[in-house]
Parts: structure tokens; sequence; C-alpha cells
């Protein structure tokens, strides 16, 4: 009977942890879902200016729809994992473990009404003995006998089955964090990725390029002087990246032909 309490004290103690770490991934899910909300809210914003600007400053433009289209696909690659853990990974592992120490439980229980009945099976034993009932008395042996092979057989394999849940349910939590980890790191790559092609991308856009532009459009005679701006210099960069760009696709378009 000890082991017995022994044995619905570890199983509460570990429905109450799956509980908890579903609870978690649950939160986890959560903040991070409504973090994506609201940064898609602000992206969306930064859609709107970009129109706003695409007939003022073309540049600024660019660079609104380069930081849109890169933090967007970002942000859609989280809530892409986010959805994976909640709705494929952790039904595998939470899910499936409570349905698990539900059975221990129903287990357990049908360990706990077997020793009921041997108590009870005594105590008919006891009675019939002091009314020298010999056949009530042979009958009460029989059924603790088949009674103490039941016990016997479900305390062994409610033993192995403790032990194997307990093996298992360690492998597995592990291989839920890896299995999280990998995820997370699946997006944080991809982020850095896109960053760091979002970084390039932008660095290439010269600010002050389209100053011609606007003098135009404003009639504005722009003096490049006064305002510290080298157009030569501008134009000089933009000579140099247009012949790196070129050289750049003459590499991929060598590879493409070289496959």
């Amino acid at each position: 009977m000890q082991n017995q309490d022994k044995w619905k004290k570890k199983i509460d103690d570990e429905t109450k942890k799956y509980q908890n770490l579903e609870k978690i991934f649950y939160e986890i899910h959560k903040t991070e879902t409504d973090t994506y909300k609201k940064r898609l809210a602000a992206l969306q914003e930064m859609e709107a200016l970009k129109a706003l600007e695409s007939e003022d400053n073309k540049n600024l433009s660019n660079i609104y729809t380069q930081f849109y289209k890169s933090m967007k696909e970002i942000e859609d690659k989280k809530l892409s994992h986010l959805n994976h853990v909640n709705n494929d990974l952790l039904p595998v592992t939470t899910y499936y473990y409570k349905d698990l120490l539900k059975q221990k439980k129903q287990k357990l229980e049908t360990l706990l009404k077997l020793n009921k009945a041997k108590q009870d099976y005594q105590n008919e034993n006891q009675k019939a003995k002091e009314k020298n009932d010999q056949q009530k008395i042979s009958q009460t042996n029989q059924a603790i006998v088949e009674n103490d092979k039941k016990e016997k057989q479900e305390s062994e394999d409610f033993r192995t089955a403790l032990c194997k849940f307990e093996a298992d349910r360690t492998t597995d939590n592990k291989n839920l964090f890896l299995h999280y980890i990998l995820s997370e790191l699946d997006y944080h790559a991809n982020a850095l990725e896109k960053i760091s092609n979002l970084f390039q991308t932008v660095n290439r856009i010269e600010p002050l390029e389209n100053l011609e532009d606007f003098g135009r459009k404003m009639n504005i005679r722009i003096n490049y002087k006064k305002i510290g701006v080298d157009m030569d210099a501008i134009k000089k960069r933009k000579e140099e990246r247009e012949m790196e760009e070129n050289n750049r696709r003459n590499i991929q378009n060598q590879k493409v032909f070289n496959e």
C-alpha cells in the first residue's frame, strides 16, 4: 500500500509537470504571436509610408520597400515556427504523455481495487473461521490466492510501465527541446540571412542621387556646394555600384552555365 501511495504521487506530480510544460509553451506562443501582430501592424504602416514617399523621394520609398519586404518575410517565418510548435510539436508530446499518465492512473486504480478486494476477502475469511464455516473458508482462501496472483501480475506490469515511462519521458523531453531549438535556430538563421541581405541592399542605395529630380519637380536650381553635396562623387559611386552589380550577375550566370 505504501508503494502504491508513492506511485500515485509520482503520477500526480508528472501530470502537473506536463500541464506546466504545456502552459510554458503556450505562453511563449501567445506572447510571441502578439508581438508578431504588433510588428506586422507597424510594418503595414511602413508600407503606407512607402506609398506616400513614392512620389516625393524614390530612394526613401525604395528603402521602405526593401525594409518592409524583408522584415515581413522574417516575421512570417517566426509565425510559421510558432504555429509548428503549437500545432505539431506540443500535441505529439504533452497530449501523448497526458494520455499515458491517464492510463497509468487507471492501472493504479486497478491495483488499489485488488488490494481492497484482498482485504475484503480476508475479513470474510476471518468471519467464516469464527463461524467455523468450512465452505466459506475454502472459497475465501481460493479468492485470496487468485486475487494475490492478479495483484502480483498487475503490480509487476505497473512497475515495468512506470520505469519505461520515466526512461521515455526523459528522452522525449530532450527531443522536444532539441526540436524546438532547431526550429528556433532555423528561424534565426533565416532572419540573419535576410537582415544581412537587407543591410547590403539598403547600403547600396544612394540617398542623395535623386536630388536633381527633386529640384526639377520643385522648380529649384540646387547649389550642391552650399548644401554640402558632391554630386560628382555620388555619380561615381553609382557607376561603381552598377559595375559591381554587373560583375555579380556575370558570376552568377557563369555558375548557372557551368552547372
